[in-house]
């Protein structure tokens, strides 16, 4: 795995004084998926390019650096997580984890921004790859766990276009603890990690990479993330990321559209 900077390794606190703003969520994100992986008896690690592990740009005389891990177990042929920190007081984390293409299940998926410590964006789910898939019994009874957290009533089309009915989906509340919001995180990603753990092969491997891929290059189309990669390291980088490293479906390089 990538050696990351002290800028990445410590939390940000942007007032010590303030329990909420010493929490960096996006951080905690990065750690809880990494022990989760760790504990893993047929986690993998998987060595990525020096370009891909970690690479930094600067962003109006700052640092931005983004680094990632991945990993394979039995059931998920790409499992990654990706830090990005822009300055001292700014990350982003982004986590998708992809079955391999001999089992039909969902994604699990989450991103968050923090900014100056506090949350601007989370989001997290397991993502349906076909509207006539049945729900995972386990990803409501998640979901009702945090119940108190109400999704954004405006969701923006990337969100709602495709994902489920259990998303969790926020946009700045102010009432909502990052330590709280780490617990939901931790939630979703464990009881998705038991999910495959008792997951036999089943369904079309066709239509199963048929549509992580779309899902896939959907998702760079529609979301802010994309543009946000090429203004920081420049487009050709970003798209070349993008489909090496950020969506794998089944663990399979992303073709780009022609």
């Amino acid at each position: 795995m990538a050696t990351r900077p002290d800028s990445v390794q410590q939390a940000d606190c942007a007032d010590p004084a303030d329990p909420v703003a010493s929490f960096d969520l996006p951080t905690a994100i990065l750690r809880t998926t990494q022990q989760a992986f760790a504990g893993l008896a047929d986690a993998v690690p998987l060595v990525l390019a020096p370009q891909w592990a970690m690479h930094q740009g600067t962003l109006r005389g700052q640092p931005v650096t983004i680094a990632t891990d991945v990993w394979q177990t039995t059931v998920l042929g790409w499992a990654r997580v990706a830090l990005l920190q822009a300055g001292p007081r700014t990350s982003v984390v982004s986590v998708l984890l992809f079955p391999r293409l001999a089992y039909d299940l969902p994604l699990c998926g989450a991103e968050v921004v923090s900014i100056n410590g506090r949350i601007n964006l989370a989001v997290m789910d397991w993502v349906p790859m076909s509207a006539s898939r049945a729900t995972p019994p386990a990803l409501a009874a998640i979901r009702a766990q945090f119940a108190h957290y109400p999704n954004d009533p405006e969701l923006p089309d990337w969100v709602a276009a495709s994902f489920s009915p259990h998303l969790l989906y926020l946009r700045p509340k102010p009432r909502i603890a990052p330590a709280d919001l780490h617990a939901a995180y931790t939630a979703y990603l464990h009881g998705y990690l038991q999910l495959c753990a008792t997951a036999t092969p089943h369904g079309d491997p066709a239509q199963t990479f048929a549509a992580q891929q779309h899902f896939s290059l959907d998702d760079m189309a529609k979301t802010p993330g994309g543009a946000m990669l090429a203004r920081l390291f420049g487009a050709e980088w970003a798209a070349a990321y993008s489909h090496a490293v950020l969506f794998r479906p089944g663990g399979a390089y992303t073709t780009p559209p022609t």
